[in-house]
């Protein structure tokens, strides 16, 4: 989970201007799923998410993608934008 936190956070650092201030946590877990929270500058959150939400949802299908890839547990992978 430490790789997948870092390789979000290190393309995170690639989009927003402000690249010092985004940090990624793991916020919930369950059993089937995981929620990242992804945190930026608040004005940095347009360019995370997009629009329509396209980046932000290209970046939860490239995590979701990268831990298929590291795991042989199945889980769902949720990133928020705070």
């Amino acid at each position: 989970m430490t790789d997948l936190k870092g390789t979000l956070a290190n393309i995170a650092r690639a989009i927003v201007d402000n690249p010092d201030e985004v940090t990624v946590i793991a916020a919930e877990e369950t059993e089937n799923s995981v929620t990242l929270k992804l945190s930026v500058a608040p004005s940095d959150m347009g360019k995370v998410i997009g629009k329509h939400g396209k980046t932000l949802n290209s970046l939860q299908l490239l995590a979701q993608n990268y831990f298929d890839k590291l795991s042989f547990k199945r889980l769902n992978i949720i990133l928020d934008v705070a």
